[in-house]
């Protein structure tokens, strides 16, 4: 393959923006500026030493074009006493770093050519620090030349075997191993630690950096004797099972704790002069018991609630708690994050598992603290009905579940027979104070074109149609709003940006809510994207952003008329603001939902 048609293989994995690209053969010219050291002349690799000569090592190189010449690829283990000959060359050098690095690919590649393979797993896929768990290890070699088992330690103990590996024979060995006490937990090490700003990780070693993860500190260690050579492999404590579809499915072992506790919800609204009800669950993986442990709910480190556990004995236990009002109103602030935590034995616990699984993709785990946002104040609607059509996935539909609003996501039956004679809507959609579109409708439901008329039908007769962001790739409908509009990649990615309100005094921006400033205030990662850049004259623009040094954009809200209805697009980020608790978002996104009721 090309770098064309990797490249195209390669962002196509990137399945969550739905970012598939073109994997395109033959040749493509690419430019290159030289901006230091000695330019290139022929090719890009011009001064980098890619010989033993240039290091003074004629010899290894003369080996290497002798193996290279001689190699089998039907038995290439024949090539071994030119290779262990050839590893006491390299292991002579006095270029340290080379060596080491040498080294590593030339034991992978002896251990290659006898056809060794070593595996050992267990059949859970997670594990608990401390505690023990069988294992299967199981150790082949292909080759005709002797291979010798000398030693194997188990983590934390080492057992003699001075055992030949014969040819093709698959040894097994069971064994029970402990996870050591202090395993850490296992997530990519640049999770491990809090992050030092929104843009910046923490990484414990700049070794680090740069590598797709750290080598796994859990590893079983295989001596080996080849010829006269030594060598020692590392094996990773993995799980392993049979799927029926995919067949083996390997992947490391992860490290868990001993119990996890998180907030059964991701959101909490809390209204003016009403206590807070909340409920946390307690997920044991480990067989150890927990009595008499505490519960302490947070905030600011200041205890607001919480409780006594005589005892968890149950792998998932769900427990209620209550915030009394008084303690809220304590709190000036009208977003808030509540921490949790479990005390047992004089041991905190206050992680929770974020487990991410694909199909093309190993499992990742992370762990973050049990938080949880809370909304609190002044958070009006008006609406009690909404109707939602499923987008690529955001959280719209279970925010507004959480503001005690209904929420039917719509199917195919819910939109026949909507349209009378006289083109006006049936009762079906009517039943809905608002409908709303989820984000990138247009990119993933292929169904929307015949879905439209019916919506247009429901706006004019009375409805109020929100439709959040689209892109312009793999679209269903051509043109998406009433009145037609123009999207295009402009966005606004600071999220601090100021907001201009271009029309104060519009019906969105003051009811049920008053829409000021400070609702702009706290917002995450950017203000929107995709904005339109050309509409028709019928669209009224909300407001005017911008990032720094860049043009004014107004296209981050469209307000239309339409019949005895309303259409509202926009693209601003309430996807990403609703779950992280930002209240002036809430404030204005329920403002659009209830544009009909004012």
């Amino acid at each position: 393959m090309g770098y064309g048609e990797l490249a195209g293989l390669s962002r196509s994995l990137h399945k969550s923006q739905g970012a598939g690209t073109q994997s395109v053969a033959g040749i493509k010219t690419e430019y290159f500026s030289h901006v230091a050291g000695e330019p290139a002349k022929t090719t890009l690799f011009d001064g980098i030493s890619k010989t033993w000569t240039s290091q003074g090592n004629t010899d290894i190189d003369q080996s290497l074009d002798k193996i290279i010449s001689a190699f089998n690829f039907n038995h290439p283990d024949l090539c071994l006493p030119a290779l262990l000959d050839l590893r006491k060359k390299v292991l002579a050098s006095k270029d340290s770093d080379l060596k080491k690095d040498k080294i590593k690919s030339l034991d992978h590649i002896i251990l290659s050519c006898v056809g060794f393979m070593g595996e050992v797993f267990t059949n859970q896929a997670e594990a608990v620090a401390g505690d023990n768990y069988n294992f299967r290890l199981n150790l082949i070699s292909r080759a005709a030349n002797p291979v010798v088992l000398e030693n194997v330690k188990w983590l934390n103990q080492s057992e003699n075997f001075n055992r030949e590996l014969s040819k093709d024979s698959l040894i097994t060995i069971q064994h029970d191993i402990q996870i050591p006490a202090d395993a850490a937990l296992t997530e990519p090490y640049w999770l491990a630690k809090p992050a030092v700003n929104a843009a910046t990780f923490s990484v414990p070693n700049d070794t680090l950096v740069g590598l797709p993860e750290a080598e796994s500190p859990l590893n079983v260690l295989i001596d080996l004797k080849i010829g006269s050579e030594k060598f020692q492999v590392k094996l990773p404590l993995s799980f392993k099972k049979l799927d029926p579809v995919r067949g083996d499915v390997v992947e490391a072992l992860r490290i868990v704790p001993a119990l996890e506790i998180k907030f059964t919800q991701p959101l909490y609204l809390v209204k003016e002069n009403e206590d807070l009800h909340l409920s946390l669950n307690f997920k044991v993986n480990s067989n150890k018991q927990f009595n008499n442990g505490k519960v302490n709910l947070l905030y600011n480190g200041e205890r607001l609630g919480g409780g006594d556990l005589k005892s968890i004995n149950g792998k998932d236990v769900t427990v209620d708690y209550v915030i009394p009002k008084a303690k809220l109103a304590s709190i000036k602030s009208n977003q808030l994050q509540l921490d949790a935590n479990f005390v047992a034995d004089g041991i905190t616990y206050n992680k929770k598992q974020v487990l991410i699984q694909y199909p093309h993709l190993p499992s990742l785990q992370y762990f973050t603290p049990a938080t949880v946002a809370v909304m609190k104040g002044d958070i009006q609607t008006k609406v009690k009905k909404v109707g939602y059509v499923q987008g690529a996935g955001d959280f719209i539909p279970e925010f507004l579940r959480i503001a005690g609003i209904q929420v039917d996501v719509l199917k195919d039956e819910d939109f026949y027979g909507n349209l009378d004679e006289s083109g006006g809507s049936q009762n079906k959609l009517s039943q809905y104070d608002a409908i709303v579109l989820g984000v990138r409708a247009n990119n993933t439901e292929k169904k929307l074109g015949r879905w439209m008329p019916f919506l247009w039908s429901y706006v004019k007769g009375g409805g109020n149609l929100v439709m959040q962001y689209n892109t312009n790739q793999d679209t269903t409908v051509d043109q998406l709003g009433i009145y037609n509009f123009t999207i295009a990649n402009k966005r606004i990615t600071e999220e601090n940006a100021e907001v201009k309100f271009l029309n104060p005094n519009h019906k969105l921006l003051n009811y049920p809510n008053k829409i000021t400033a400070d609702d702009f205030k706290g917002w995450v990662q950017e203000r929107g994207a995709y904005f339109p850049d050309k509409w028709n004259a019928a669209y009224e623009p909300l407001f005017e952003m911008h990032d720094t040094g860049e043009e004014p954009l107004q296209g981050s809200t469209l307000y239309a008329k339409y019949g005895k209805g309303n259409f509202i697009y926009t693209p601003l980020a309430f996807f990403r603001q609703l779950p992280a608790g930002n209240v002036g978002a809430a404030r204005l996104f329920l403002n659009f939902l209830s544009a009909q009721k004012n």
